[in-house]
């Protein structure tokens, strides 16, 4: 169960209306393309202020970072082989052709997607979708089931700009399991851990068409 807390009714009004505005609202200006700058702006801009936030409260900073003696890599590494065939089948079963075709078309191109996206896209993500969205707003809600929930959920939208169904269901499903391990672990090492290799076996798989960003 999440800690009692004593938010009075304007705070919690107001925390609302702040996730709702950035974890909801700026998704769908950026998919309407009514903000004038490109949405790696904005994801560069609101990681500043979860690592801010993060540095300025101890008690998050001091654990968040590390490992925090979690030694259960057999558990970790099953999630991704279920994820990791399951996510084969799909892309051979309805786009045979996708199969590994970045790797066997432009390998020079998925080597650097190999060693970029853990870091640039996976550790920054994490800051502000677990280390600041799940400290900040864990308040509000009334179970940890509700905050992973409403956490994925919120995290799949972010992927709206992409414009393709899939991509909103596959980082939903990603955001329930990325919020499940940084609640269960205190860590978003381990978060962004799994985070590199979901997204790298996406991109190795064949289904790295749908996180591209239409022109």
């Amino acid at each position: 169960m999440l800690t009692p807390n004593n938010l009075s009714n304007s705070r919690r009004t107001l925390l609302w209306a702040e996730m709702l505005m950035l974890f909801g609202g700026i998704p769908f200006l950026h998919y309407y393309k009514i903000l004038p700058f490109h949405f790696i702006v904005t994801m560069l801009l609101l990681s500043a202020v979860a690592v801010t936030y993060i540095i300025r409260h101890p008690a998050v900073s001091n654990w968040v970072f590390g490992l925090n003696g979690f030694n259960d890599w057999r558990y970790l590494w099953g999630l991704f082989a279920l994820f990791a065939i399951g996510s084969t089948l799909f892309v051979y079963l309805t786009t045979p052709d996708q199969l590994f075709i970045m790797p066997r078309q432009e390998p020079l191109r998925w080597l650097a997607v190999m060693g970029f996206y853990p870091v640039f896209s996976g550790v920054t993500q994490e800051l502000l979708f677990r280390g600041f969205f799940m400290e900040r707003y864990k308040h509000l809600f009334a179970s940890p089931n509700m905050l992973i929930f409403v956490n994925g959920v919120l995290f799949g939208l972010a992927h709206l700009m992409f414009g393709h169904w899939l991509t909103v269901f596959l980082s939903t499903l990603g955001g329930f399991i990325y919020a499940g391990l940084y609640y269960r672990y205190k860590s978003i090492l381990i978060a962004s851990i799994v985070h590199g290799l979901i997204g790298n076996w996406i991109f190795t798989v064949g289904l790295g068409q749908y996180f591209y960003l239409k022109q």
